[in-house]
């Protein structure tokens, strides 16, 4: 994730389901904290559990005291649909409902499309062991008439779909 976000340097990156920070920061850590390699604008990690929030905020902070990155309590689809700017990279490991689980990618990602400029990136955790309940997702962005190129990169039992608008 941090070579993903050294390569691209995203302006703009917002990573959806952060719960204590860690793949946050994974993605943050190329503009954020010591031996960052660029400057970002936004470096927002969202989670929707309020104490997980926190949790991961204060770790963040151990990192970044500056404050580039951050952490919000918040409803992804909400963020990504309200954000002001254009999303260079969207980071999805969020969970939804009983009923959608990792399915909320989908929402998520159609909340803030409009925002995402060519050459974009969408990374999806989970893409092999929640193919299932991801399948209308990866549907989506194997879609050449909505991504540029789509593919699992498998460097887990969990998967990381990579998506270039």
């Amino acid at each position: 994730l941090y070579a993903i976000n050294a390569i691209r340097q995203p302006r703009n990156m917002l990573a959806a389901g952060v719960f204590c920070g860690n793949t946050f920061f994974s993605n943050a850590g190329a503009a954020a904290g010591p031996g960052k390699c660029y400057e970002a604008e936004n470096l927002i990690g969202i989670e929707i559990k309020p104490e997980d929030a926190a949790r991961a905020e204060r770790n963040v902070r151990r990192i970044d005291p500056s404050g580039v990155a951050r952490v919000v309590a918040a409803d992804a689809v909400d963020v990504v649909a309200g954000f002001p700017s254009q999303i260079d990279l969207l980071y999805l490991d969020a969970d939804g409902d009983a009923r959608r689980g990792k399915g909320i990618y989908l929402d998520i990602l159609e909340a803030g499309l409009g925002k995402l400029p060519k050459g974009s990136i969408v990374l999806a955790h989970n893409s092999v062991n929640a193919a299932p309940r991801l399948a209308r997702y990866l549907e989506f962005v194997r879609n050449p008439a909505n991504f540029a190129s789509s593919v699992n990169v498998i460097l887990d039992c969990e998967g990381l779909e990579v998506s270039v608008r």
